[in-house]
């Protein structure tokens, strides 16, 4: 799954529970759930950093906005799982 989409559900859960540290664990948690539907993850390093780009546009724009601590810790707990990937490709050297 794109890094996209778990820090969007992550993001949204933040904006719910409002606490950081809740909105981190709840992200980590919708990312099992998410991992659980089927779906297609990209494969290789360059979709895999690609795909970070447009959550670091949201971020800034979730900033700029107003939206507090707690979305960006839930957008976090959504893709932090996910660097076991970045780290595989790296010790592998995919590319």
């Amino acid at each position: 799954m794109y890094v996209i989409t778990h820090f969007v559900i992550g993001a949204t859960i933040g904006l719910v529970l409002v606490d950081p540290v809740l909105a981190f664990l709840g992200g980590c948690v919708s990312h099992a759930l998410a991992d659980m539907t089927p779906h297609h993850d990209p494969q290789g390093l360059i979709p895999g950093l690609l795909s970070v780009v447009p959550v670091l546009g949201i971020d800034s724009l979730l900033g700029s906005w107003g939206y507090g601590l707690a979305v960006l810790a839930g957008g976090i707990g959504g893709v932090i799982p996910d660097a076991e990937h970045v780290l595989t490709y790296l010790h592998r050297g995919d590319s």
